[in-house]
């Protein structure tokens, strides 16, 4: 490995997860591939996790240990992307971990065809796994601009895969002039998204290989009323990305309208509904207009839509018929 100049930049985000990072940086430490360098942003821990940056920082030159106040976990990714000196970044959560060929097959596979970036899947689990499958001939799938784009904007659970950053490993250059924006939640969409515009090809190695860790203190367990206004505010920002009429439009307010409904049923017993409801009406307001006259979305789709906007109730209603359908046809 050549410490001055390492081919991978590898950026973890670190706030009070002292209970699972020796977990993950081990994880790291132990790769097939070696030539990286792990920029480890202590965002202002309370819990002994700056202290355990600091440890492995002193046995392993190739971690590096940044201390800063408490900003967040953009604004330590993006303190991260200033100091890397990789070709290529990768993004890990403090509280996951990765396979041991992660690296080595992503840098092997965004190498063999000069991609933009190269993807794995994530999996989520909820203890730590000790044996992992070798891989000798990953399984490769070919991306594009509109493959990526549809992808995000899906209405599925593999959308997750393609809106997070941390399953990912980009050329440093397609990250010029793109950054994270000051969300709690959704921060990767906002990035990812900018980013598929800029992509010309990518590719996606079919194999789980990142390791999302469920806990209590996860992401998904903290909701908010800047949770829920994060969210929406992400969907909203990403509108700005999306050319008028256009089937990726299409694909885009689809998508919104149902994060607009799910939102506003999570919500609903919340003190703080009312802020989330007007902030969903401004978005709607904005967006109903393309709604209605993108030639791509059916009529059928349009008035179900208008009617589960204008009666809150049946979105619920819809909601568990679809999950009866879907157990039924298991």
């Amino acid at each position: 490995m050549n410490c001055l100049d390492p081919l991978i930049s590898i950026i973890i985000p670190v706030y009070n997860t002292g209970k699972y990072l020796p977990k993950c940086l081990d994880s790291v430490a132990a790769q097939t591939f070696t030539d990286f360098e792990v920029l480890m942003i202590d965002d202002g821990s309370t819990d002994g996790s700056g202290e355990i940056c600091d440890q492995y920082s002193q046995f392993d030159n190739r971690f590096i240990a940044i201390h800063q106040t408490n900003q967040g976990v953009s604004a330590s990714r993006n303190n991260g992307l200033k100091r890397a000196r990789g070709s290529y970044i990768s993004f890990i959560d403090s509280d996951d971990y990765i396979h041991p060929q992660m690296l080595d097959l992503l840098y092997m596979a965004v190498c063999q065809g000069d991609y933009d970036f190269a993807m794995v899947y994530n999996k989520i689990v909820e203890e730590y796994i000790t044996e992992f499958q070798s891989i000798d001939i990953p399984n490769l799938q070919k991306l594009y601009p509109k493959d990526l784009i549809c992808n995000i904007l899906g209405n599925s659970d593999m959308d997750g895969q393609y809106i997070v950053c941390t399953n990912k490993l980009y050329k440093k250059d397609l990250l010029k002039e793109v950054y994270f924006s000051e969300f709690k939640i959704a921060e990767d969409l906002v990035f990812n998204f900018k980013l598929f515009h800029k992509v010309n090809k990518a590719v996606l190695l079919k194999h789980d290989l990142y390791y999302y860790w469920k806990h209590e203190t996860s992401a998904m367990y903290n909701v908010s009323e800047k949770y829920y206004l994060d969210r929406l505010n992400a969907y909203w920002e990403c509108f700005n990305w999306v050319s008028s009429g256009t089937f990726s439009e299409a694909c885009y307010l689809i998508k919104l309208y149902k994060v607009l409904f799910s939102i506003r049923l999570q919500s609903r017993k919340a003190m703080y509904y009312n802020n989330i409801s007007k902030r969903i009406d401004e978005i709607y307001k904005h967006v109903c207009g393309n709604f209605l006259k993108n030639r791509f979305i059916p009529i059928s789709r349009k008035v179900l839509f208008m009617v589960l906007y204008y009666v809150p109730l049946t979105y619920k209603a819809f909601i568990s018929f679809c999950e009866w359908k879907a157990k039924k046809i298991r």
